[in-house]
């Protein structure tokens, strides 16, 4: 979830991509990754093209595997989408509802009633000091407004490509473990670690210049990642469709 500066947007595929990489690592951990998988990935390829420990990569590809396999199901689908910005305004709604009815409880008999925390202290003098605490109707109040502020501050995003997601990751992690990567290589290796797990869900090019077995391009997708435009030598002539 990503912060902004009226809230907390909540990117669905993000969210569900993490959820994904949870479950890759436990296949990868009890040896259950798809025999396509351990045909597809040689071992030592990774280290030896592109200078990197091989488990982050691979458990990024079998988190797309398993990530497209959901969405495929609908579950991020945009009527998905719909039904959890709907249920979060209807629990709004209802939290306002309970609000009101708190606030006229107060305003009612029980505002007279001797509230939480109420400590009595007999003083030397032989005379009674009442120490009162909070009323527990306004502490249920102030807990319903900022749970309020919360929810309301909370934006479900568009639905977007855990292709996106996955790309970011792997970026992310080249930049840590070996920052010198070139472009291209960076590049070759988005294409090594997530095309034959794209293919297998029917992910083409659409460029007219390409053939349409391929994969769409990264480097554009990476350009947009960083706020710039991808270098010369990898900028394609047009934009990919990565859905």
């Amino acid at each position: 979830m990503s912060r902004q500066p009226n809230g907390a947007q909540f990117d669905p595929a993000a969210e569900f991509f993490l959820s994904c990489i949870l479950r890759a690592q436990d296949k990868l951990r009890k040896r259950e990754e798809p025999v396509w998988f351990q045909e597809h990935f040689e071992r030592g390829v990774i280290e030896a093209e592109y200078g990197l420990p091989p488990y982050v990569p691979l458990v990024l590809a079998l988190a797309l595997e398993l990530s497209l396999d959901e969405i495929s199901r609908d579950v991020l689908s945009d009527a998905a989408l719909k039904r959890y910005r709907r249920k979060l305004k209807e629990e709004g709604a209802r939290l306002k509802k309970a609000r009101a009815g708190l606030l006229a409880l107060r305003r009612s008999f029980l505002g007279v009633l001797k509230p939480e925390g109420v400590e009595q202290l007999d003083l030397p003098d032989g005379s009674i000091k009442l120490e009162i605490g909070a009323n527990p109707i306004d502490e249920m109040v102030k807990a319903i407004d900022m749970f309020l502020r919360k929810l309301n501050a909370v934006k479900v995003g568009r639905k977007t490509s855990p292709v996106s997601c996955a790309v970011r990751h792997l970026d992310h992690f080249v930049d840590h473990q070996n920052a010198s990567l070139s472009p291209a290589k960076r590049v070759d290796l988005l294409h090594y670690v997530f095309d034959e797990v794209r293919r297998r869900h029917g992910h083409r090019s659409r460029s007219q210049d390409r053939d349409p077995d391929e994969t769409p391009r990264y480097c554009d997708l990476l350009g947009k990642q960083r706020g710039t435009r991808g270098g010369a030598e990898n900028r394609p002539k047009k934009k990919p469709n990565l859905r």
